[in-house]
């Protein structure tokens, strides 16, 4: 929100847990430059992508009782997270 370009927080999954972090990073920065390669427009386009160590606490509202993402809840929850993301930090990944 309020910002000159989209971010994203990725959560880990089960799959990625057996990973390296650098491959996971070097898959989200691919996939991050596919989706700029293929267009849409910088509304739709992630620029910078932050790899979260901690799964979505249910405890702390940030999935619903359905099961989808509480996309305030987390932004609330990991406002470090956030400014880490738009800070530029070692860890943000960005279009390979």
């Amino acid at each position: 929100h309020d910002r000159h370009e989209i971010g994203v927080l990725i959560f880990p999954t089960q799959q990625a847990a057996g990973l390296p972090t650098n491959e996971i990073a070097k898959r989200i920065a691919d996939a991050l430059r596919s989706l700029k390669v293929e267009g849409g427009g910088s509304s739709q386009t992630p620029a910078r992508a932050l790899l979260l160590h901690e799964p979505p606490s249910p405890e702390a509202g940030e999935i619903t009782d359905k099961g989808y993402i509480n996309q305030l809840a987390v932004l609330h929850n990991r406002r470090d997270a956030v400014a880490s993301l738009y800070r530029g930090d070692p860890q943000v990944i960005y279009p390979a």
